[in-house]
């Protein structure tokens, strides 16, 4: 009786570390596009993009949409409607800053190439896709669908095949979205018995791991561009890498610590804002670059100061984007 009780409060109530989780993969791809070279930098890269997907995956309920046409509805006002006001956006920004990133007008109507951009299609397709596998799939047969997903998305990669709003990818995609989504209740009942010891010991082990694998890969996996890296590696360091920052999530909302709830709310504002991050921190970052280009500062000092103004400027978009013109992300009233 209890265990049925629990399963349904997990169904109803958002859980924290989740949440935070998906704040700490946009800031990941943040760090990816504006941090520094080096092994700690392509040990991230290895798996943030695969991790931003697996915690879609886990956010996504299947139940909540009866029908694909629900499903569809409700991604028109919320992925579709912002994706063209961005990219018209960030086009024309891009073309008056005249930056070494300078955007075809094919972009807009084909997909954006290296433009952070790229993901929010892919994301749409992957979850159209994962729908309808989770709709005639169960047990078994769904992983063996997602397998096999997975071996498509890899012949795409084989024959380096390319496509319009890059649906090679959204293959090799759904499969680290289908893996987040089938082990949703596996986390969330192991995250609630562990003790937070025991988290921390997974925590050292995955990073030790995923970071020795990614010294030992031949090549970075990069989801952008369906390049899967090192084949005998890349999955196990994006499946270790996103257990290590789950760990962390985790670790962050149970600690007692200021600083921890500090970092907790910060994390939960990132996620919840999340679209808005990932469509303007590329282009605001181009400007503050061919700004301080301009400057004699010292190239620590000049990063420095622009990854702060970096977040100053993505918090008054979000702000302004929420108070003011909350409809472009489908939303009904002001925050």
């Amino acid at each position: 009786m209890t265990d049925n009780l629990n399963v349904k409060i997990l169904k109803t109530k958002r859980i924290e570390w989740i949440d935070v989780a998906k704040g700490i993969s946009i800031i990941l791809v943040v760090y990816g596009h504006t941090g520094f070279d080096g092994i700690f930098s392509d040990w991230l890269k290895s798996f943030r993009m695969p991790f931003f997907f697996i915690v879609s995956g886990i956010l996504f309920n299947y139940k909540k949409y009866p029908s694909i046409s629900d499903f569809l509805n409700r991604r028109k006002a919320t992925i579709l409607r912002p994706y063209i006001i961005f990219s018209v956006i960030v086009y024309l920004w891009l073309k008056l800053l005249n930056s070494t990133y300078s955007p075809n007008f094919s972009e807009i109507y084909s997909g954006w190439i290296s433009y952070a951009l790229w993901f929010i299609p892919v994301l749409l397709m992957s979850q159209i896709l994962y729908y309808y596998i989770r709709k005639y799939f169960n047990g078994f047969q769904l992983l063996i669908s997602l397998l096999i997903t997975g071996l498509i998305g890899f012949i795409f990669h084989y024959y380096n095949i390319h496509l319009w709003f890059k649906i090679e990818v959204v293959f090799t995609a759904c499969f680290y979205y289908g893996i987040g989504n089938i082990t949703k209740e596996i986390l969330i009942k192991a995250f609630n018995q562990l003790k937070l010891n025991t988290i921390f010991i997974i925590t050292i082990i995955t990073f030790i791991i995923s970071l020795f694998f990614t010294k030992r890969s031949s090549s970075i996996l990069d989801l952008c561009f369906n390049e899967l890296g090192d084949l005998r590696f890349s999955i196990i360091i994006a499946l270790l890498g996103t257990l290590f920052m789950i760990c962390i999530a985790k670790i962050l909302c149970d600690s007692k610590l200021y600083m921890s709830k500090f970092l907790v709310k910060c994390f939960l504002y990132a996620g919840k804002n999340s679209y808005i991050i990932l469509a303007f921190h590329q282009v605001i970052s181009l400007t503050l670059i061919a700004f301080f280009a301009k400057t004699n500062l010292m190239p620590i000092l000049s990063s420095t100061i622009r990854h702060v103004f970096l977040w100053f400027f993505l918090v008054l978009f979000i702000n302004g984007i929420n108070n003011y013109f909350p409809w472009i992300l489908g939303k009904n009233k002001q925050l």
